[in-house]
């Protein structure tokens, strides 16, 4: 073996272990999101298991993802009315079904810290018959990038790694490297059987355009690396143990405590008393009958354990719902929004980064059927609820004052201006007819 050889195999060493470690974290808050976290208290076998998972981690990662695609996602390319590129891209994302593919790749971006889109040419079939782009979320865990030193928004490779178990029953990795190179985008395609084995090169092709077959984008943003920071850093999930390890440790004291320990005093020989809650205990004058008390203080507890809480919700910039509670029906849009700003920025945060990647994939679907690559813009809705009334008493004071127009109103309430012109149009054309046919009939009924 040369030391070419050597210096290869050593490289390649340290790539697989740059993968374990992103498996690893991405693990862990996939874990946590659904509830598999680590337990806080240690149990004996055969006794009761006092530990409690009080999972705050996935609904915070729930909400967040919620608010990003709020009530759907649109595309508004540029052209006026529908032109070739529009119904194109609405055709492709439909192939791809578009809802589940979007929830699919912010659930991967929160989990991993950085989501991935491969795009791959004539992948899928539409329900027109013609072939599309298919597009794949990619794995997070299975996932590292190379960028250079000096600009992290400059990725030149990309580098996939993971394990199957091949037709032998043995463990097969297979590594796909994306790479830049001085004629283009080139994708290398390895094998390697078993553990410590030799990669075994079966492909080497060159992707077609002047952009990698991969999009990324940061969940949320980090600007020191190409990578970006998942939902749940380690500050996080230090938190929601310290959450589990408090409620476990109420769960255990309510369980020696829930049911009142007595002993007895001055009772005779005997050293055990059967009492039941339908059994009379008869003592004797010198004998007593005491109950074991509770020691701590349980109401510091669960004060503690509600900071905690808000803390969780606190460094990840979510609203707990149940702090409003007794607010709901006295807030104002202006309230509400004042009371979700954090929030309300975080998702903006979120949207400005994933709206990137769309209008990527979407100039570059464009430009691989030959079309005009202008993306356009994402057109997202509103993150929070608004309240009707206030809304319209709004509009109603702007139309009044001359400050917007009826078009503008009838936009802002959710209506299709022109749809709406026609219909108002043909109803007037309706009445004038009825009233023209009642005014015969009364003019006949004069003569």
């Amino acid at each position: 073996m040369s030391i070419f050889d050597t210096w290869i195999e050593k490289l390649s060493y340290q790539l697989s272990e740059r993968i374990a470690g992103r498996l690893a974290d991405v693990r862990t808050t996939v874990n946590y999101r659904y509830g598999n976290q680590r337990q806080q208290l240690k149990t004996k076998p055969g006794q009761p298991d006092d530990n409690m998972t009080v999972n705050f981690t996935g609904l915070i990662v729930d909400r967040g993802i919620s608010a990003v695609i709020g009530d759907g996602i649109k595309f508004d390319l540029p052209g006026e009315g529908d032109t070739p590129e529009d119904a194109y891209i609405e055709a492709v994302w439909k192939a791809n079904r578009k809802e589940r593919l979007i929830l699919s790749a912010l659930m991967a971006a929160a989990d991993g810290g950085t989501g991935y889109i491969r795009i791959i040419p004539e992948g899928i079939v539409g329900e027109d018959g013609n072939a599309y782009p298919r597009m794949v979320v990619l794995n997070p865990g299975f996932i590292v990038m190379d960028a250079l030193p000096e600009d992290k928004d400059l990725v030149w490779r990309y580098l996939i790694e993971y394990q199957v178990e091949g037709l032998d029953n043995k463990t097969l990795t297979r590594r796909e490297t994306i790479q830049i190179t001085e004629n283009g985008w080139e994708i290398v395609s390895e094998e390697m059987h078993g553990y410590g084995g030799r990669w075994i090169e079966v492909a080497r092709d060159m992707w077609g355009y002047d952009f990698p077959p991969i999009v990324h984008w940061q969940n949320l943003p980090n600007p020191y690396d190409a990578a970006g920071e998942p939902d749940l850093t380690d500050d996080v999930i230090a938190v929601q143990d310290r959450m589990n390890y408090l409620a476990s440790n109420l769960n255990k004291i309510i369980r020696y405590y829930g049911h009142p320990m007595r002993y007895g005093v001055g009772l005779g020989a005997t050293d055990k008393l059967r009492v039941g809650p339908d059994e009379m205990v008869s003592v004797s004058k010198d004998g007593d009958i005491r109950q074991l008390e509770q020691l701590g203080d349980l109401a510091g507890s669960m004060q503690f354990l509600i900071f905690v809480r808000q803390a969780l919700f606190d460094i990840t910039r979510t609203v707990d719902i149940d702090s409003l509670q007794d607010k709901i029906g006295a807030l104002t849009n202006f309230g509400l929004r004042i009371l979700y700003s954090d929030f309300i920025a975080k998702t903006n945060t979120k949207r400005l980064l994933f709206g990137e990647a769309l209008r990527e994939i979407n100039r570059r679907v464009l430009t691989m059927n030959g079309m005009n690559p202008d993306p356009g813009d994402v057109v997202w809705s509103d993150i929070l609820p608004t309240n009707v009334q206030e809304e319209i008493n709004v509009l109603t004071s702007d139309l009044g004052n001359g400050l917007v127009s009826k078009q503008t109103a009838s936009k802002r309430r959710g209506y299709d201006w022109e749809s709406e012109q026609e219909r108002m149009q043909e109803e007037a054309a309706a009445g004038d007819n009825v009233g023209a046919a009642v005014l015969r009939l009364f003019n006949q009924g004069g003569q």
